[in-house]
């Protein structure tokens, strides 16, 4: 049985891994679409670095190793443009 100080740390590490890995996974994002020549304004930018959801920022990733422009990669089913 865990004491609440150890309940707490673990809870604590979990999130923190979370956390690195949205912050590991939205900075290669951008390489890759630095990499592939595809521009971006510093709102966008900020938009993926803030982005915590890992689910969105791993289909990101899997877009901007194809993509040719930046709505090929945030561009959601369902929405114009």
């Amino acid at each position: 049985m865990w004491t609440e100080g150890q309940r707490l740390r673990a809870e604590g590490r979990k999130v923190g891994r979370v956390e690195g890995l949205a912050e590991g996974l939205a900075k290669a994002v951008l390489r890759i679409l630095a990499a592939r020549g595809v521009r971006m304004g510093d709102k966008t930018r900020q938009r993926i670095l803030g982005c915590t959801d890992l689910a969105t920022l791993d289909r990101w990733f899997e877009r901007a190793l194809h993509a040719r422009r930046l709505s090929d990669v945030l561009k959601e089913p369902g929405t114009s443009s």
